[in-house]
């Protein structure tokens, strides 16, 4: 198959190579809809920058690469603090990329001015995998389970923690349960509510539908939607509730709190990730911990390995383990 040159890009795109390279670049003064239709055409195309017969030593730029959708949160900081501490160990800087957008993602991380990226954006779909492991860019991917010769991953065991949250409310005896959800098709929201559940089916609970609330990682939507479905009055309420992240656990406690339950008399709340704040919120919240840093510094770890050594890549999942705290309590029969 020939592969597609600069020079074709700017004949399906009408315009001329110094536009399209301006464009690939982030330089020149284009219009965003000229931008926007250039990528549109390169995506189509699947044109990569001709990097590959260069000497990789020669076209080092000793900088890397995360590609995130949003720095929100105390996780995001935590993770890129660790990712630039060890790049910087290693003698590589690091650029963050807030985006949602596939093609403008696949442009940055082709366009050669980067060594590697790690990727916690769910822009980055199947097909753009597979683009990625065709060019033989290194990649750590740090939101699904993913290796090749240049590609790996550095995961939570979120299904783990899923289930240990599920042994350890059945084991206060508690047996009417629900789950705030995180992100749609994220890999820790999938895993964490499988895990959850086949801990609780072994005890012979399920958790029908309308116990599955939708908190997308947020305290405010979490907090919304236990005060929507306590509005509805339509179901028992819940003993306790396994929240996907400790952000949705807080919401999910004051929306609580705000219609008159007590956490945990009324309803025991078990959060994950056991951020900072877990231990000095009221109640004090029992988590699943995860240590952001320690996925951070294995990221970065095992990218390296495969850029400065030709390592092949592979998946490593992270073990997360309870905290006991005051947010949940043994069933009051």
């Amino acid at each position: 198959m020939k592969r597609v040159t600069i020079k074709d890009v700017a004949k399906e795109a009408g315009v001329s190579i110094t536009t399209v390279s301006h464009t690939l670049s982030g330089g020149g003064a284009i219009s965003q809809k000229t931008r926007e239709h250039v990528l549109e055409v390169v995506e189509r195309m699947h044109y990569v920058a001709d990097f590959k017969g260069q000497n990789l030593k020669a076209r080092s730029t000793k900088v890397i690469g995360l590609f995130v959708r949003t720095l929100r949160g105390t996780y995001y900081g935590d993770l890129a603090q660790a990712i630039y501490e060890e790049g910087s160990n290693a003698g590589y800087g690091i650029n963050v990329i807030i985006a949602n957008q596939s093609d403008k993602i696949m442009v940055d991380i082709m366009n050669g001015r980067i060594d590697g990226a790690i990727i916690l954006n769910e822009g980055i779909t199947q097909k753009e995998e597979e683009l990625l492991r065709e060019h033989e860019i290194p990649v750590v991917f740090l939101d699904r389970e993913s290796a090749d010769k240049h590609m790996s991953s550095i995961i939570f065991d979120s299904y783990e923690d899923g289930r240990i949250a599920g042994e350890y409310l059945l084991g206060l005896g508690h047996n009417r349960v629900a789950h705030i959800y995180g992100e749609e098709n994220n890999y820790d929201s999938i895993e964490r509510l499988r895990g959850f559940e086949d801990a609780l089916a072994k005890g012979g609970v399920t958790i029908p539908r309308e116990y599955i609330l939708h908190g997308n990682f947020e305290r405010e939507t979490a907090c919304h939607a236990i005060e929507a479905f306590i509005e509805e009055g339509k179901y028992p309420m819940p003993e306790a509730i396994f929240a996907s992240n400790d952000v949705s656990a807080f919401g999910c406690i004051e929306g609580l709190q705000k219609k008159g339950y007590r956490v945990p008399e009324d309803v025991s709340v078990i959060g994950c990730d056991d951020i900072e704040l877990c231990e000095w919120y009221v109640p004090k919240l029992t988590t699943i911990h995860n240590s952001f840093s320690t996925q951070g510094k294995k990221a970065m770890r095992l990218l390296l390995a495969m850029i400065e050594q030709n390592d092949t890549g592979k998946i490593e999942k992270l073990s997360g383990r309870i905290v006991i705290r005051e947010s949940c309590m043994p069933k009051v029969i």
